[in-house]
């Protein structure tokens, strides 16, 4: 694992809740600490730190067995740091840890921490026994996943911090966040990043990624590690018995322990492919949710593999209709189950139906990218109907369905976003789909028409600039920017400024660039933060240049306090006159050039002005 330094926060079960303990607090702790945590979460990490601290001493749990004498080791430390329980060879349940606490109590049972992986950790049976020998309760610490800050600090001295944040920004946009906590698997992911392009579809990017999570990555362990598809299904039973029950968590206790929304190991075993299923819950596929208490590591991972056991087992037509009967037969996808039926449209015999069910399914949980030509036709097909039955269909994050945007389809595509009766939600789901794909070349003029249609809704106009903004036609844009400024109105000039920033400034010119700025500012600005992309990113060299015209221009619009949008302009100007100081010396006479035109102005932000 890479050699950077986190902070970490574990959390325990306290009688008012989960309670979180920063790293640096494990030292004031005086009771046994067992430290749990999945495969790969930087238990030994932990522990190695601890054993940088005067007076502990580190050991893993299969030195401190095998010493005639104990006492060696411990030496002068008070505390014993006892790493990878979960290595030790034992014939059953609980010998590993009576085995620790023999060779403690040889020592005079001194204070230690003890790491275990927490698939491996048998709470009932390890507190009892640790109990027994101390008067203290021992206390479970969970080690808690990196959250983006940190996968991005940890990516960093393996990728670059810009590549890094790459990185968590795709996973993240495609809802698999969840996958970046585990420090391991952030270190495969690390590798698939830096050997190539990431997975371009979400398909693409879940086989990898479980491949990655099921994995095992120590030696020690790698001969327990089963078969790709037997492992794979054991899980896939597991995570759909966990969907489709709407339980929290698979348990390792006796059913009559169990409480609600507890699913038992032993109703996962007497499924199809379930027998092995112990033996994937150390892989990273699996979390603790406390000791003995099992899920998903990522709800989105467990939908995928769970529809891929599902339909795997509906191998008949009539298993197939029982299976959809459990999604449809109110008529309308349980929302909970919405993922899972999702991922059932990979299968080919089951696709029809599924996208008819439930189109938008697809599209959020499931790979609208990655669809065959009929599949796309479905889609589309089943979009239309919703969208007419419910025209507010549609959430407003952003969506992927470039599984549409196929050559075969661009009469559709076209009927649809040109058609003034297509629904506004579905019309902009189209226009979406039609950005960076093969078929955008061909409607770029219908695109075109679009934007400089002033009465066509902002929102319509932005997204098919962007789509056309995509194309290699930088000699056309300067003419669609000038033609949306001659509009004079204040949407097609913020939509002229936003698409400018979207190409690119190098082929706009100055005048230009200062006449849209200065439209803006007249026509009364309502909308915040237009100008802010301008503002930090006009490339460095044309920053002098827009301040000389800008401050020419801003002498022909009537005496200050009194010219309309002086405010705006004001800020603006200041804005890049910081940036122009700060990235290289300018002479007296120039600054005060750009100055003087705003000199007596406030504007809305001082922060320039203070910084200047």
């Amino acid at each position: 694992m890479v050699n950077v330094i986190i902070e970490r926060t574990l959390w325990y079960e306290a009688q008012s809740g989960r309670a979180e303990l920063p790293q640096g607090d494990l030292l004031k702790r005086t009771q046994p600490l067992v430290i749990l945590g999945e495969a790969g979460m930087g238990k030994s990490y932990l522990l190695e730190w601890l054993a940088t601290i005067p007076g502990y001493i580190r050991c893993t749990a299969r030195q401190l067995i095998n010493l005639h004498d104990p006492r060696t080791l411990l030496s002068d430390a008070r505390i014993l740091v006892i790493d990878a329980l979960d290595e030790v060879g034992t014939q059953k349940e609980g010998d590993a840890v009576d085995l620790v606490l023999r060779q403690l109590c040889r020592v005079g049972s001194p204070q230690f921490v003890l790491s275990c992986r927490v698939a491996d950790w048998r709470s009932a049976t390890g507190v009892e026994a640790i109990r027994e020998q101390y008067p203290t309760e021992p206390l479970e610490l969970h080690l808690k996943p990196f959250d983006d800050g940190d996968a991005v600090t940890f990516l960093s001295a393996l990728l670059g911090a810009e590549t890094a944040k790459m990185v968590v920004e795709h996973f993240n946009a495609r809802g698999l966040n969840g996958l970046l906590g585990n420090p391991q698997t952030l270190e495969l992911i690390s590798r698939v990043a830096g050997s190539g392009s990431l997975p371009g579809t979400r398909s693409e990017l879940f086989d990898r990624a479980i491949e990655v999570l099921r994995v095992e990555h120590r030696d020690a362990k790698a001969y327990d590690q089963l078969a790709r598809d037997i492992g794979f299904d054991a899980a896939g039973a597991a995570f759909a018995g966990l969907i489709l029950t709407g339980s929290e968590a698979i348990v390792r206790t006796s059913a009559a322990n169990a409480s609600e929304g507890e699913l038992q190991l032993a109703e996962i075993s007497r499924l199809p492919e379930g027998g092995s299923i112990d033996a994937m819950l150390g892989t990273r596929l699996f979390k603790a949710d406390g000791a003995d208490r099992f899920s998903y590591v990522h709800r989105r991972v467990g939908e995928y593999l769970g529809a891929r056991w599902l339909a795997k087992q509906a191998d008949t037509q009539p298993k197939r209709r029982r299976l959809l009967s459990l999604f449809h037969s109110h008529g309308l996808v349980p929302a909970s189950l919405r993922g899972i039926h999702a991922w059932l449209a990979r299968d080919p015999a089951l696709a029809k139906a599924v996208i008819a069910a439930d189109p938008m399914g697809i599209i959020e949980y499931g790979d609208a990218d990655n669809l065959t030509l009929e599949q796309g036709r479905s889609l589309i097909g089943a979009l239309e109907i919703l969208a007419a039955e419910s025209p507010q269909f549609r959430n407003w994050g952003p969506h992927s369905l470039s599984g549409i945007a196929q050559p075969e389809h661009v009469d559709s595509i076209r009927r649809l976003i040109t058609d003034p009766d297509t629904p506004f939600g579905l019309c902009i789901l189209v226009l979406e789909a039609i950005n960076g794909s093969k078929i955008a070349p061909e409607l770029a003029d219908d695109l075109r028409t679009i934007v400089l249609d002033s009465k066509a809704i902002f929102a319509s106009r932005k997204a098919a600039g962007e789509a056309l903004s995509e194309l290699d036609d930088e000699e056309g844009w300067p003419n669609i920017l000038r033609a949306l400024h001659g509009y004079d109105d204040e949407l097609s000039t913020r939509l002229a400024i936003e698409l400018a920033g979207d190409i690119g400034y190098e082929g706009i010119d100055d005048r230009l660039i200062v006449d849209l700025v200065v439209s803006y500012a007249l026509n009364d600005a309502h909308t915040v933060g237009v100008l802010s992309d301008l503002e930090r990113h006009l490339p460095e060299p044309r920053i002098e240049g827009v301040l000389g015209r800008l401050a020419v221009v801003a002498t022909t619009l009537g005496k200050r306090h009194e010219r309309p949008g002086d405010y705006v302009l004001t800020d603006f100007a200041y804005h890049l006159i910081v940036r122009r100081v700060a990235a290289a010396g300018v002479d007296v006479e120039t600054l005060w050039s750009w100055l003087e035109p705003f000199d007596a102005s406030v504007g809305y932000h001082r922060e320039s002005r203070q910084q200047l």
